[in-house]
């Protein structure tokens, strides 16, 4: 009966008041002692079930996004579920952004929210059911680049995955905070700027030029790479940042961080797939001309050794390599563009 999202918000059903005899300030007070959690959800199950679990009707799928069960309006529970579908899209997020919320179909109290997620892999409940392949697509989409893994069982809607099988943490993980970049992202001088938050909890100590960004376009098979660098400022050591080139024209940008530490872990956010946000683009590579990488006036063998450096390495060194380097214009940057 408790969800977090790893950042100091966490929830539960008011089952956790009732069942314990301390004061309900007391309870917070132990929550945030104990766990860091500075903002508690603490709301009526919905389901209005003998368990009153929350991971029966909801989760929290990472720090940015929720996910609620949905019904059709005949159900009984139907307004309730709504009020508190309502209830955690209107919350915010530790960030102070709203939170992304998704929906996941269970006319027949199938058990879909119910479901484990463990470091690249979702595991999900499914129960043989029509609705099995719409709830998989949810998590999909929540989870781009994760492996989604239904299995079935002998599921109940009040006890399932979840209720089931629990992972052993890491307790010297390496941690990459990130509150993804937002739809209509506008550039700044140097780009899209990316900010994370590194906590190497082994002290082995971090590989300060492992820690980067790597960014593409959707209709592209090239990751490009940027670095990230450290806060300057005593009061962030922890802190990292960087950019990610503007683009000449409007569109999605899909990336990912990754940073490593001397202990051996590798760490990326999100731990599989990638973020994706909609850029806005810069005016700044208007004048550039197709082929002229440093623009320089003209197109010469400097041009050239910067786009096999570009194509071998994937190396992003400027903010027009996408306008100025595909010159065959197929969409992608290769080898076919250097002869």
């Amino acid at each position: 009966n408790y969800m977090t999202d790893g950042m100091g918000i966490s929830a539960s059903s008011s089952l956790v008041f009732e069942e314990n005899e301390i004061p309900d300030a007391d309870l917070l007070q132990l929550m945030e002692n104990y766990y860091g959690i500075d903002t508690y959800h603490v709301i009526d199950d919905p389901n209005n079930s003998y368990i009153d679990h929350i991971d029966c009707w909801g989760k929290y799928l990472s720090p940015t996004k929720v996910l609620i069960r949905e019904v059709p309006e005949s159900h009984p529970q139907y307004d309730e579920i709504e009020e508190t579908a309502d209830y955690f899209a209107d919350t915010l997020n530790q960030w102070g952004e709203p939170w992304e919320l998704f929906r996941v179909w269970t006319p027949g109290d199938q058990p879909y929210t119910n479901s484990l997620i463990l470091n690249e892999k979702i595991l999900v409940p499914i129960i043989g059911g029509s609705w099995d392949d719409e709830a998989l697509a949810v998590y999909e989409a929540a989870f781009p680049g994760y492996e989604v893994l239904g299995f079935t069982g002998s599921w109940e809607s009040t006890d399932a995955l979840h209720c089931r099988v629990k992972g052993i943490p890491d307790l010297d993980m390496l941690q990459i905070f990130h509150n993804p970049l937002n739809d209509n992202t506008e550039p700044e001088e140097n780009g899209y700027r990316v900010e994370i938050i590194i906590d190497d909890l082994s002290e082995a100590g971090l590989i300060e030029d492992s820690i980067k960004v790597f960014w593409k376009m959707p209709e592209s098979n090239t990751w490009f790479t940027e670095p990230l660098y450290a806060s300057v400022i005593p009061e962030e050591p922890d802190t990292w940042s960087g950019w990610i080139p503007a683009l000449a024209d409007s569109g999605l940008i899909q990336y990912f961080i990754q940073g490593a530490d001397s202990s051996g872990r590798v760490e990326r956010s999100p731990l599989a797939g990638w973020h994706t946000f909609f850029a806005y683009p810069t005016d700044a590579c208007l004048e550039w001309v197709l082929g002229d990488l440093d623009n320089s006036g003209e197109t010469n063998v400097m041009d050239i050794l910067l786009l096999s450096d570009l194509i071998a390495n994937s190396e992003g060194f400027g903010i027009c390599p996408g306008t100025v380097s595909d010159l065959n214009n197929d969409g992608d940057i290769s080898v076919i563009d250097v002869v």
